[in-house]
């Protein structure tokens, strides 16, 4: 069975790579070294076995938590280096953690024209 769950949040970060100097990261990421923000839109789909208990493959809360955990924070705190494919690989890890699934694929839109996707199978 497959589900999805799609939610924005807002938060902040600062690109910039700790181990290069600030002349290589204003020449790769220019404006966006400076603290900035956006209104991401991440969507999660899922593949694993309905749990004959629950009805469900996972609560949909479940999956709400995993996003509400960078809302109206600096993601900088959570991902070493805040790019939007990083954050596709933070929530991809969080969804593996639980063990779950078959399948995920996250997609993230860091702005309306701008998004990374991903996605992992089990073998």
């Amino acid at each position: 069975m497959k589900i999805g769950y799609s939610r924005k949040f807002s938060a902040a970060h600062i690109l910039g790579n700790p181990e290069c100097d600030k002349e290589w990261n204003q020449g790769m990421y220019g404006k966006c070294c400076n603290l900035h923000g956006h209104t991401w839109d991440v969507h999660f789909e899922v593949v694993g076995n309905v749990d004959e208990k629950s009805g469900m493959i996972v609560n949909f809360n479940v999956l709400k938590d995993i996003i509400d955990g960078l809302d109206h924070n600096l993601i900088n705190d959570t991902v070493k280096l805040p790019t939007a494919e990083n954050l596709v690989g933070y929530f991809v890890d969080k969804l593996r953690e639980l063990e779950l699934f078959s399948s995920i694929k996250v997609r993230l839109y860091e702005s309306d024209h701008a998004w990374a996707e991903d996605e992992w199978r089990s073998t």
